[in-house]
């Protein structure tokens, strides 16, 4: 979509609030004036060139992952929301391919613990690591 930054932001909050539900999205964008397909074609379009470039991931990633997989379970785009530059299906691949095969998810939900008993707060480091 190429149009004005701030119609940009709206499209991206639409995507996020409804899910990826292309109907709901183009019923409320511009009254319709779009059609279901368009909107994911051009939302993939304006978001792949963000995640391109392939980055090592952190620690406090997946500690993020963790935490929010902890409430969240399998909604994978919920957990994305809370990752710069991360896809919903770069964080799945991260969890079954890293942190599960690996055995990672209890050790790593121990840490989050003792992080917040501390009285630190997993998101502020994680924002302060970025």
């Amino acid at each position: 979509y190429q149009g004005p930054s701030d119609m940009k932001q709206r499209f991206i909050k639409m995507v996020q609030k409804h899910k990826h539900n292309w109907k709901k999205i183009s019923k409320s964008f511009e009254g319709g004036a779009f059609s279901s397909f368009f909107l994911r074609f051009k939302y993939k379009d304006m978001t792949k060139n963000k995640f391109r470039k392939k980055t090592l991931w952190t620690k406090f990633e997946d500690l993020v992952i963790v935490k929010y997989f902890m409430n969240n379970e399998y909604d994978w785009e919920t957990i994305a929301n809370h990752l710069q530059d991360r896809t919903s299906s770069m964080i799945k691949n991260r969890f079954y391919n890293h942190i599960r095969k690996y055995d990672q998810y209890d050790s790593l939900l121990e840490e989050i613990k003792q992080t917040e008993q501390e009285g630190n707060d997993i998101d502020e480091l994680y924002k302060q690591s970025v």
